[in-house]
């Protein structure tokens, strides 16, 4: 599948956040090239919300087996973290959207401050070569760096 059908895109739709269907389709196609299908390792996404994009990335890559690793820093509001009591329910949300675009491959969500990442904390949460990430953490250019 090299691009997204209506369907699948009307249940990614159905997912809390933002996602247009352009760049869904861009998405599809590009995590269905050859270099990439060719390319050993997870699929990243930090900042994951209700797990929307992580989901259309599970959707594209149905077949390929791949661990998807999300990082997220579970916040309630901007810079106010989530209480701990709703961080496995916002946990297993994510999950639960994800899996049901493709339920064979291994869905891992951390809880980790984008802010707070290193080079070594990276690869101690993904554990293996990355394949394709999606930065999302912050929304300014600090955070993102």
């Amino acid at each position: 599948m090299t691009h997204l059908d209506p369907e699948a895109w009307s249940r990614l739709d159905s997912i809390k956040g933002w996602l247009s269907p352009a760049a869904a389709d861009f998405t599809c196609r590009l995590l269905n090239t050859t270099p990439f299908r060719d390319t050993r390792g997870s699929l990243v996404e930090i900042g994951v919300f209700k797990g929307k994009y992580l989901a259309l990335i599970a959707y594209a890559t149905r077949g390929q087996h791949r661990r998807i690793v999300g990082i997220d820093g579970f916040f309630a509001g901007y810079q106010k973290p989530l209480d701990e009591k709703w961080i496995e329910v916002a946990r297993a949300e994510m999950v639960a959207n994800i899996c049901k675009e493709s339920p064979e491959q291994a869905v891992e969500i951390v809880q980790a401050n984008s802010e707070d990442l290193s080079p070594r904390s990276f690869k101690s949460i993904v554990k293996e070569q990355c394949a394709f990430m999606s930065i999302d953490g912050g929304h300014d250019a600090h955070e993102c760096l």
